[in-house]
């Protein structure tokens, strides 16, 4: 509450100056929402790291390719990407619009969309972070550095985070209470760990791109070495329909909406 009323406050004081001071006061009351969530932050890096060592581990022998490195990480980035945008994106607005918060930011800040690119903004900056943890722990353990593979995989952050973003919103368009999104997330985010192990026949193929999981690492794919067409087809496909969800976010509570 005090974090809300501060930003309230904040707002109020900069109401009729630029964009960019809104924007500001939005990031400050956002990013104190995602660092209140230390479970959440903690878990997104647990499981990338605990399956990470297990990886290192259980190889026979030190490895001297680094596409072999490159490609052994991309799961656990994939994952941190995935989670972030899966809570840290479609849950947290979601329980901002249930509360009021949503509407009432809009209010003051003038339009749903810096509410949206602020959340958008703040999610990248933590995917960046817990990446590049993960790749400190790596480089620490196998007690090597490679200014290639840091610089590869900060390359596929970005578009995967953008990637997982616009594909995500749609669930917002759904309506749930904020308890059955939660479900569904959740739900979502086992589903599409488990059978990112699993090897779909080419008939039923088109399952593999709705798991996100697996796109990501599609994605991570075409950064090193750009080939297969229907996966950027795909991408922009989802990517069309992500803006155009965006567009249709409703800032009110389901339960105000007639």
């Amino acid at each position: 509450h005090s974090t809300i009323n501060s930003a309230i406050y904040h707002f109020h004081n900069v109401e009729e100056d630029v964009s960019l001071k809104k924007l500001y006061a939005l990031f400050k009351f956002q990013l104190n929402i995602a660092l209140d969530n230390k479970f959440n932050l903690i878990f997104s890096l647990l499981f990338p790291i605990v399956g990470m060592v297990m990886t290192i581990v259980e190889r026979t022998e030190a490895s001297n390719s680094l596409k072999l490195d490159y490609d052994m990480m991309l799961p656990y980035i994939s994952y941190i990407i995935v989670l972030s945008m899966l809570f840290g994106w479609i849950g947290t607005i979601s329980q901002l619009r249930e509360n009021g918060f949503f509407k009432m930011f809009t209010s003051l800040s003038g339009s749903k969309y810096y509410i949206i690119l602020v959340n958008f903004l703040i999610n990248l900056l933590l995917n960046f972070c817990q990446v590049n943890i993960l790749v400190g722990i790596y480089f620490i353990i196998v007690r090597n550095y490679s200014l290639m593979l840091l610089f590869q995989w900060n390359m596929v952050i970005f578009p995967c985070s953008i990637f997982c973003f616009l594909s995500l919103s749609f669930l917002l368009l759904i309506p749930l209470k904020y308890e059955t999104l939660q479900i569904v997330l959740t739900t979502y985010l086992v589903l599409g760990m488990y059978l990112l192990h699993i090897n779909f026949s080419p008939i039923v193929q088109f399952f593999k791109f709705l798991n996100l999981f697996a796109m990501n690492i599609e994605i991570g794919q075409l950064i090193i070495s750009p080939s297969n067409n229907y996966v950027l087809l795909y991408m922009l496909l989802l990517c069309i329909i992500g803006l155009l969800s965006i567009s249709r976010i409703s800032v009110f509570p389901h339960k105000n909406r007639g």
